[in-house]
């Protein structure tokens, strides 16, 4: 993973044409979000806990990001591909982990930045190539063509 003051790439989420995957499943449905269900029951999870909310991503590399927008090298934010591809996020005091504004989807965590009050990350998807959201101060974008470079 590669880091600068304003970007770390390595984030790899693929995103499918026209709809991205916006984090974690949650562990149950008391977390606010409707619970989503994994490829097949041989899938393999792995369960992350921020805040004290508990999801599952999917396994292996870059599907799972911690976030530290301002810098003071501490978690802000947390994304990740849940097992059926979805993107999700979760932050201190959300209430627990919320899916991705555009019902994306993605493989892979590509990169993020953030410049002033804006926020990006940016996702692959396999065959669609890569997609970005971002956050202009109060709300997502819904997920557009590109990276956060």
């Amino acid at each position: 993973m590669r880091s600068s003051s304003t970007r770390r790439t390595g984030l790899a989420a693929v995103v499918a044409a026209g709809a991205l995957v916006a984090g974690i499943a949650p562990a149950t449905a008391a977390t606010g979000t409707a619970a989503h269900g994994v490829r097949s029951a041989a899938a393999c999870k792995v369960k992350v806990k921020a805040w004290g909310y508990t999801g599952y991503r999917m396994c292996g590399a870059h599907h799972y990001w911690s976030a530290d927008w301002n810098h003071d090298k501490t978690r802000d934010e947390v994304f990740v591909i849940a097992p059926n591809r979805e993107i999700w996020h979760v932050w201190a005091n959300a209430g627990g982990w919320k899916e991705m504004p555009g019902n994306g989807h993605g493989d892979r965590l590509y990169d993020w930045s953030k410049n002033g009050s804006h926020r990006c990350v940016s996702v692959v998807a396999n065959g669609a190539g890569v997609w970005k959201n971002v956050f202009g101060g109060h709300s997502w974008s819904g997920w557009k063509r590109g990276t956060c470079r």
